[in-house]
C-alpha cells in the first residue's frame, strides 16, 4: 500500500504518522498523568469530560469546513468573525498547536 521506489515519505504517510503519534502520546498517557497529579481515583471524569468537549469542537470544525470547502481555517475565520478578530483567533490556534507540539515532544522524550 505504501511502497515507493524513490524511498520518500508521502504526505499521507506523514499525516498518519503524526496522527498516531498524537493519539499514542496524548490520549494514552493523559489519564495516567491526571491521576498522578490529582492523586484521586475520580480523575477519569475530567478525562471523559475533556474528551466530550474535544468531540464537540471537532464536530463544529467539520461543519465549518463543509461550509467553506477549499479554504483553510485561517481564511474562513476572518470571514466569519471579521479581519482582526479572525486574525487573533488564528494566532491563538497557532499558539495552541505550538504548545501541543511541545507537549508531544515532552511525552515522546519521556517514553524513551
Amino acid at each position: 500500500m505504501f511502497v515507493r521506489a524513490d524511498d520518500k515519505i508521502t504526505t499521507r504517510q506523514t499525516s498518519l504518522f503524526l496522527t498516531n503519534s498524537v493519539l499514542g502520546a496524548g490520549i494514552l498517557t493523559l489519564p495516567r498523568d491526571v491521576v498522578e497529579s490529582v492523586k484521586t481515583p475520580d480523575a477519569w471524569m475530567s478525562v471523559v469530560l475533556g474528551g466530550i468537549i474535544v468531540m464537540l469542537v471537532a464536530v463544529i470544525m467539520v461543519k465549518l469546513s463543509q461550509q467553506f470547502p477549499g479554504k483553510t481555517i485561517y481564511q474562513y475565520s476572518k470571514r466569519i468573525v471579521g479581519g482582526y478578530p479572525g486574525g487573533f483567533l488564528s494566532l491563538l490556534l497557532i499558539l495552541y498547536f505550538l504548545l501541543s507540539a511541545g507537549f508531544q515532544n515532552r511525552v515522546l522524550y519521556k517514553l524513551n
